[in-house]
């Protein structure tokens, strides 16, 4: 039983980075602060919108991360006055295309704005992996919206990873 909905942050704004729904956790974890997550716990799951982020040529990392900000406290306001998900104690994300050259630097943006992030498999090229599909999808978008830096991943050595903050830290750092 899937628990997505149309739970959706842009409806509060529409130009927002981040979008999410009410999904299950797919697995036990610890967060740093303490928080556990029990598999198939409910969580907010969220997705980063790509059509609203900034084309890249290089120079708009600053640019991003303040977009990613201001839509991350956005996140904050829906999951504490939306119905139905007083009972989230944890948002994550699942994210494609990362090279392990990228990590350390994708780790310190990510513990910047509150964040884990947690390695997980690169399937190469096995079709029978789902986590080879994810990352053809994530290509795919990543081709349509910013052809530049598409040319630069090779599908086969790229690793899939998760982003989790707890409830606790996401309004902590966001909620005002």
């Amino acid at each position: 039983m899937s628990l997505k909905s149309p739970t959706v942050d842009s409806i509060l704004n529409p130009k927002s980075l981040i979008h999410f729904a009410r999904s299950q956790a797919p697995r036990t974890l610890s967060l740093a602060d303490g928080t556990r997550v029990a598999g198939g716990e409910l969580v907010a799951e969220a997705h980063l919108w790509n059509e609203h982020l900034p084309r890249s040529n290089g120079r708009e990392l600053s640019t991003g991360l303040a977009m990613m900000r201001l839509s991350l406290r956005q996140l904050a306001r829906s999951v504490q006055n939306q119905p139905g998900l007083e009972e989230v104690r944890a948002i994550y994300g699942e994210m494609g295309l990362l090279s392990e050259t990228r990590l350390p630097q994708l780790r310190r943006i990510m513990n910047e704005l509150g964040f884990e992030l947690i390695p997980g498999e690169r399937p190469g090229w096995n079709p029978f992996r789902r986590a080879f599909w994810r990352n053809v999808l994530s290509w795919y978008y990543l081709r349509k919206f910013n052809s530049t830096a598409s040319k630069q991943i090779r599908l086969r050595q790229v690793r899939r990873c998760e982003v989790w903050i707890s409830r606790e830290q996401l309004l902590a750092k966001y909620g005002h």
